[in-house]
């Protein structure tokens, strides 16, 4: 019986692709570093902003780094310089962080919207009496806004965010404490996430495992990291849980 199900926040509940990506090219702009393309912003979020910035920053680097080893025999000088901009630029990991975090107030709903279908997706799993839940490694003023914007104040029966108390997924410490307040055991849940963040944190937790293909990540990861379904759109999530029950 399935009585909860647990999904993460951007790439699965939201796709807020868009936001993420305008915060952080800002950022990259305001230091002077390489932007971010959509791939990259898939790639590189899931694990908190923190992450994020870390994979912005040495995407800059490693091309620097990459740069100053070709020459390093025509014109060590130079590639000294290079590697020298290079260190700076993973220097600046405490100042960029905070910049982004201004940043990303300003623009984390632009262009973030649920995926097509899910709303009918989580409307359904109410009318069938199942529990919701939002885990996610979101800040907690993000996550609040983003769901009552997406889906109506208070939409969700439990949400757990980066609060700086709770650890961040894959952690299973956050969906133990939705089970408790929801009064639901692991055998009981079905989680959905995007990444293997998500199916990690699952598999810690003892869940089902959905993996979301629309999502920031493919099939290989998801299926590498422990997802036990697959779906292409959010609607496909019904009749597994059907069939569970």
């Amino acid at each position: 019986m399935i009585k909860a199900a647990f999904f993460d926040l951007d790439g699965t509940l939201v796709n807020s692709i868009g936001g993420l990506k305008t915060s952080m090219n800002l950022v990259m702009k305001q230091f002077g570093f390489d932007e971010v393309s959509d791939e990259q912003t898939k790639k590189y979020v899931g694990n908190g902003y923190q992450k994020f910035v870390d994979c912005a920053l040495k995407a800059t680097a490693d091309r620097l780094y990459a740069k100053a080893e070709k020459l390093e025999s025509k014109d060590p000088d130079k590639a000294m310089e290079l590697e020298m901009q290079a260190d700076d630029v993973m220097a600046s990991y405490e100042d960029a962080c905070e910049a982004y975090l201004e940043v990303y107030a300003e623009h984390y709903l632009d262009n973030s919207d649920p995926y097509p279908g899910m709303k009918e997706t989580l409307a359904k799993l109410k009318d069938m009496g199942i529990k919701l839940a939002c885990i996610t490694n979101k800040p907690k003023v993000p996550t609040a806004k983003t769901l009552d914007e997406a889906f109506g104040h208070d939409y969700f029966d439990y949400v757990v965010c980066d609060d700086g108390i709770v650890p961040r997924k894959p952690d299973p410490t956050g969906c133990r404490n939705a089970m408790e307040a929801l009064g639901v055991s692991a055998d009981e849940v079905i989680y959905l996430g995007d990444t293997k963040t998500d199916m990690q944190t699952a598999v810690n937790a003892g869940f089902r495992s959905v993996g979301c293909l629309y999502g920031f990540r493919d099939e290989k990861e998801l299926k590498d990291n422990g997802a036990v379904y697959l779906i292409k759109e959010p609607l496909e999530l019904i009749p597994i849980v059907e069939s569970i029950r």
